[in-house]
């Protein structure tokens, strides 16, 4: 896996249950627990691999590869844009963290944070949520 750079930026798909009046909820970013065990690291997807002039016009192809891979998206979820240097150097205090890019045959734009920690919830500095609407 290779390490995103601190330029880049991930998304991260917030389904509706996972927003409170526009405000996205820290349940967001917490491993999903799959069959007893947590997933490898929280699950976001790499917007530079779309090489589109802005993370708006990533959303279509974004949501062609979740809904490819079976990933149910309604139409009020979003998508919560994390700079990644932002997100470690907001983290750094706690825990170090990483993100890489963990690409998939079905999805390329996979990336993980697979030292992921809850604490990363509180500190993840958004640039904003993106509408997810096709």
């Amino acid at each position: 896996m290779t390490d995103l750079d601190d330029s880049h930026h991930v998304f991260r798909h917030i389904k509706k249950s996972w927003m409170d009046d526009g405000f996205i909820e820290p349940t967001a970013f917490r491993l999903r627990n799959e069959d007893g065990q947590f997933e490898k690291g929280l699950s976001v997807n790499w917007r530079e691999y779309f090489q589109t002039p802005t993370p708006e016009d990533a959303i279509v192809p974004l949501r062609n590869i979740l809904t490819s891979k079976g990933r149910k998206l309604g139409g009020e979820s979003r998508f919560a844009l994390l700079n990644v240097g932002a997100a470690k150097n907001a983290a750094a205090q706690y825990t170090t963290i990483a993100v890489v890019l963990d690409a998939e045959d079905n999805d390329p734009s996979h990336s993980l944070v697979p030292t992921f920690r809850s604490i990363l919830s509180q500190l993840m500095n958004f640039h904003g949520a993106v509408e997810c609407s096709s």
